[in-house]
């Protein structure tokens, strides 16, 4: 029998090239029958929703190593963060190409991303961020370059290793003390 997981993967693969796929086109990916897709997701409005959710607790999983005490180690656990979302670029495509009609998933994406809210307000309050930054603008600035790693790596410009690496690099500059 196949799994919620393993159709999440096909469509994912699917609606990163053709955002506007059918649910017959993704059950044939996924190699079921346009029957059990159907009974699983009713509409193709409750698997965008089921995927968008997915996509969302997966990076909710990897961010929320950024917990406990803080270290002179911080750009390690950014780095190794990046690290593990990096492979999430299949994720990436589909989040940004496929528009949803539900607006529940703002604060799906606030609870994904609530691990690096506190790890960097956590960063600022101990003095190694300046505190002179909103906190919603570190989340989003390193968001935004999470996103463009993941365009660099889609187009094969970057490797993983290499697009993590810039993320935090570029990130931390732009986040220390240094005014202007």
């Amino acid at each position: 029998m196949i799994s919620n997981e393993d159709i999440f993967a096909a469509a994912t693969r699917v609606l990163a090239e053709r955002p506007d796929a059918t649910l017959q086109t993704i059950a044939q990916a996924a190699g079921i029958s346009r029957t059990t897709i159907f009974y699983r997701f009713p509409t193709r409005e409750s698997l965008l929703q089921a995927l968008s959710v997915d996509a969302f607790m997966r990076i909710k999983t990897v961010m929320s190593v950024l917990t406990g005490e803080i270290s002179s180690q911080y750009p390690q656990k950014l780095l190794e963060v990046t690290q593990k979302l990096i492979p999430l670029v299949e994720q990436s495509m589909f989040l940004r190409n496929v528009p949803t009609e539900n607006n529940n998933l703002n604060s799906v994406w606030a609870e994904a991303t609530a691990p690096l809210t506190s790890y960097l307000i956590q960063l600022q309050q101990e003095g190694i961020l300046s505190k002179e930054i909103p906190h919603r603008w570190l989340v989003a600035s390193y968001v935004s370059l999470l996103f463009a790693a993941w365009d660099e790596v889609s187009l094969g410009e970057l490797g993983s290793l290499q697009a993590s690496r810039l993320v935090v690099h570029s990130w931390l500059r732009g986040a220390g003390h240094i005014s202007i």
